[in-house]
């Protein structure tokens, strides 16, 4: 009788063991499930800001393309200043431009498309 009696103890201490290591097991799943819910919800919010910047970048596209730029020809030099690193310096304009060639903007209406 001693001896069912030490089974039937081995029998629920590895139960118990079995029952642990499936709660365990459960909590773990729960946490991948969240971590999952979360990197889900990330994505999604990473494609929302995607596709809101690149519908900003083609608006600043257009109202980039109504700008034109006169080409001066001769680009920049470069200086070099003792102790300091080589300064763009603008060519010197040779004729104030003509009102054709300005961009003229409306502070009114500045920003607004």
């Amino acid at each position: 009788m001693t001896k069912v009696t030490d089974l039937i103890g081995e029998i629920a201490a590895a139960s118990n063991e079995q029952a642990q290591g499936i709660n365990q097991t459960n909590q773990a799943l729960s946490q991948i499930d969240q971590v999952t819910q979360q990197n889900t919800a990330s994505a999604e919010e990473s494609a929302a800001a995607s596709e809101e910047l690149s519908g900003q970048a083609m608006h600043m596209k257009e109202m980039m393309g109504r700008f034109r730029v006169r080409d001066m020809g001769q680009g920049y030099q470069r200086q070099q200043v003792r102790g300091r690193a080589p300064q763009r310096q603008l060519p010197a304009r040779t004729r104030e431009p003509r009102p054709s060639e300005l961009i003229l903007l409306d502070n009114g209406a500045f920003g607004k498309c």
